[in-house]
């Protein structure tokens, strides 16, 4: 699909990765997809075969169209509800269309708020 990052949330909310328009939000709740304004197109994926579920344990807290930021709570994911199901929790980010960006991400441990890499040309 593209470049992307993976993180293990610790208390299940997901935030945005950038300032986006939400352009989609598939029927299963498992996944949305965000459009930044130089047209870089993010799909975050809550969890591991979550689609599976069918919605349950994942609440979205945005609409399509919603304008969002890094600030902005895309989900709440209930973590017990995932492990009872044998989810895995990890957040996935990719960007699908990053033709004219390199992304570089740094690993390691972080909170909300800690930028955790960037988007150059």
């Amino acid at each position: 699909l593209g470049p992307g990052f993976a993180a293990v949330p610790l208390d299940g909310a997901v935030y945005a990765p950038l300032k986006a328009k939400v352009t989609s939000i598939f029927p299963t709740k498992h996944a949305i997809s965000l459009l930044a304004a130089d047209n870089t197109e993010v799909l975050v994926h809550i969890g591991l075969d979550t689609v599976e579920l069918n919605g349950k344990g994942i609440n979205v807290m945005v609409a399509e169209g919603d304008q969002v930021d890094e600030n902005t709570q895309l989900a709440a994911v209930d973590l017990n509800v995932l492990a009872e199901a044998k989810k895995n929790p990890t957040i996935i980010v990719v960007f699908t269309n990053l033709k004219t960006h390199q992304l570089n991400v740094g690993l390691g441990e972080n909170e909300h708020s800690t930028k955790l890499g960037t988007l150059t040309k």
